[in-house]
């Protein structure tokens, strides 16, 4: 008898396929009460007083303390390089952050003539966060920086959305304010970009770094099967590591994700490419230096299910067409 024919080898073809026809609706079925009970976050029962228009009047803290006008993502580049950092109960952490990126962003001022600005997006901390942003601004007038004070928290795609509707740059990089990612690597996702390459994504990958600091065998478990659901469930192709918080977004790419971005937490970085490549963008990614920081709120388990269900719910709608891929 030939091997494929045993009942060891039907029994494991009949799981194999049952479990696909489980997949195949179990999915579907997910995203389908999603798209019928799942709040669209783009359409508040109240419209919060942070979250306005890009078109509005809202302010940020220079360093006299002034409440100054902030720019629109819409307005054209003014500068090359916008770094956005979203930091949320980070007063132990952002020092080191700030730190190294004013050092490499004052670097690439004086060899490239590089001009740039960092936005620090106060995610509605109850901490000293902004105290230590502050701090900051009066110390190094001339690196730009800018502090953007949410009063609720909306999440890690809440304060990148709004910190890069808010940016000047050219280039706009998402940056965490842990300092797990080594800052002069941003030169590496810049010099991935092509001449005159208007529509792309860089993205920072972990992949190398984790084999080589040992990262807890549970985190690359969860890392490398996220990123297999994003391509099968959240339709984003070409990327190693889409959960990196070291993302380098061109102008036009920030504008074709960022404005209209539903997701306000975890899985706001999978929406964002699916809204850039949808626009067009190359996606790529490029390795960079990672290293675990302690102090991380993520609950791994937690952010997934969370993460799993937003991408089911955030890939229906725009396939039914509840959510549209351009703000027209």
């Amino acid at each position: 008898m030939d091997m494929c024919s045993t009942p060891d080898a039907l029994s494991g073809s009949a799981a194999l396929v049952s479990g696909m026809i489980v997949l195949l609706l179990v999915v579907p079925a997910i995203g389908f009460f999603g798209w019928l009970f799942y709040p669209d976050p783009q359409k508040p029962k109240s419209k919060p007083k942070n979250l306005p228009r890009p078109d509005s009047e809202e302010k940020f803290e220079n360093a006299s303390r002034k409440l100054v006008p902030f720019p629109s993502l819409s307005d054209p580049a003014s500068l090359k390089l916008s770094v956005i950092v979203p930091a949320y109960n980070e007063e132990d952490r952002i020092s080191v952050m700030l730190d190294e990126a004013i050092e490499n962003l004052q670097g690439m001022k004086k060899s490239r003539d590089l001009s740039s600005e960092i936005v620090v997006v106060d995610d509605g901390s109850a901490d000293t966060t902004a105290d230590v942003v502050m701090s900051y601004v009066n110390k190094y007038p001339k690196s730009d920086i800018r502090l953007l004070r949410l009063q609720q928290n909306q999440g890690k795609g809440g304060a990148v959305r709004m910190g890069m509707l808010r940016a000047r740059g050219e280039l706009l990089l998402m940056v965490d304010a842990d300092a797990a990612t080594r800052f002069s690597d941003v030169e590496l996702l810049m010099r991935d970009l092509r001449k005159k390459e208007t529509l792309a994504v860089v993205v920072g990958s972990r992949r190398k770094s984790e084999i080589e600091t040992g990262r807890s065998f549970a985190r690359r478990f969860f890392s490398y099967g996220f990123n297999f659901y994003t391509k099968i469930i959240g339709g984003v192709y070409g990327l190693e590591d889409t959960q990196c918080g070291f993302k380098l977004y061109t102008r036009e790419a920030a504008r074709a994700a960022f404005p209209i971005l539903r997701l306000r937490r975890w899985a706001f970085d999978v929406e964002s490419l699916y809204l850039a490549q949808s626009a067009g963008a190359r996606l790529s990614s490029v390795n960079v230096q990672w290293q675990e920081v302690p102090g991380s709120k993520l609950d791994v388990l937690k952010a997934t299910k969370n993460m799993a269900r937003d991408i089911i719910v955030m890939r229906f709608s725009y396939m039914t067409g509840r959510w549209k891929t351009t703000d027209t």
